[in-house]
C-alpha cells in the first residue's frame, strides 16, 4: 500500500462510499483489490480521494462508457423526453 503524504487528500471509508454513492464494503472490496489506493492506520483504512474515479466503481465505469457512446439526441426527441418529464414542451 502507498504511504500517506501531506499533499494527498485522504478521507474515510465512509467518506469514500459516500462520494462514489456506493456501500462502504464495496470500497473495502476495492480497496483489496487494489483499484482504489488506502493506507491502514491499525484497524482503519484512510483511502486516498483522488484515486477515486468512476472505473473505481465497475458500474459507474459500465455506465460512464455507455454514455460516452450514445448518440446526441435529436431536438425532437429532446422536446419529447421534456414533455414525458414535464419540461413544458408538447410531445
Amino acid at each position: 500500500m502507498p504511504t500517506a503524504t501531506s499533499t494527498t487528500p485522504w478521507g474515510t471509508v465512509n467518506e469514500a462510499a459516500a462520494q462514489l454513492r456506493v456501500d462502504p464494503r464495496t470500497i473495502r472490496r476495492q480497496i483489496a483489490a487494489g483499484r482504489i489506493r488506502a493506507v491502514q492506520l491499525g484497524k482503519i483504512f484512510r483511502v486516498d480521494m483522488s484515486s477515486l474515479t468512476p472505473d473505481a466503481d465497475p458500474i459507474a465505469a459500465h455506465v460512464a462508457a455507455i454514455v460516452a457512446d450514445a448518440p446526441p439526441l435529436t431536438p425532437e426527441q429532446r422536446d419529447k423526453i421534456a414533455a414525458i418529464l414535464g419540461g413544458g414542451a408538447d410531445a
